[in-house]
């Protein structure tokens, strides 16, 4: 996914998170790590993106960087309710693409942050599990949290989410205004996707 978004001209880094594992899971501390990243690599304006308990990471991340410009759910997962906590404090968008509910994404807890966002608003992707939003995915996220599939393949839905990704990234970045219309009800591209039943809005 991140070659994905540079070939569109997003200057674009993906990192391991220090404290996210079976035995040290602490988002507040990977939180400081991201921000520390980016005083680092001293890009600028900043979008944090990330799947499951990475966009709880990266909703904690935005809401203490004055870099921040907006915020990218990937089937957010949310603990302790931390995202939903910080996610008032926001000031920058929020938005994101959610799966069906299952135990992999905790019941689908992550779409109440949106709700609790100043500027926040998330897409239900049609028969989207957990795994659909990492790009690639891996064997373990396959055996564990596969659903099923009766009107969309996995490569429909995989391209769904990435092309929405992309849009709301450009819009976000300015380097292509025309990536809200994918967002915007109302407009044909957007409104194509919902007469498709590929999203729905929750």
């Amino acid at each position: 996914l991140g070659e994905h978004l540079a070939s569109w001209g997003l200057t674009t880094v993906t990192m391991d998170l220090c404290h996210s594992t079976i035995l040290d899971s602490d988002p507040p501390a990977d939180a400081a790590l991201l921000l520390e990243l980016g005083d680092e690599l001293g890009v600028g304006d900043v979008i944090y993106a990330g799947h499951s308990a990475g966009g709880l990471r990266s909703v904690l991340a935005a809401a203490q960087d004055p870099d921040a410009v907006a915020v990218l759910g990937l089937d957010l997962v949310d603990g302790d309710d931390l995202a939903l906590d910080a996610a008032p404090s926001l000031t920058v968008p929020l938005r994101g693409l959610a799966g069906e509910a299952s135990d992999c994404n905790s019941g689908a807890n992550g779409l109440a942050v949106y709700a609790a966002a100043l500027d926040g608003a998330v897409l239900r992707v049609t028969e989207a599990d957990h795994c659909d939003f990492e790009d690639p995915t891996d064997w373990l996220c396959g055996i564990l949290c596969t659903g099923t599939n009766n009107s969309f393949s996995d490569d429909e839905i995989r391209a769904t989410v990435r092309a929405l990704s992309t849009a709301y990234l450009l819009w976000q970045s300015s380097l292509d205004p025309q990536g809200e219309d994918w967002w915007t009800p109302g407009s044909p591209v957007h409104d194509a996707f919902l007469a498709s039943g590929a999203v729905s809005w929750p």
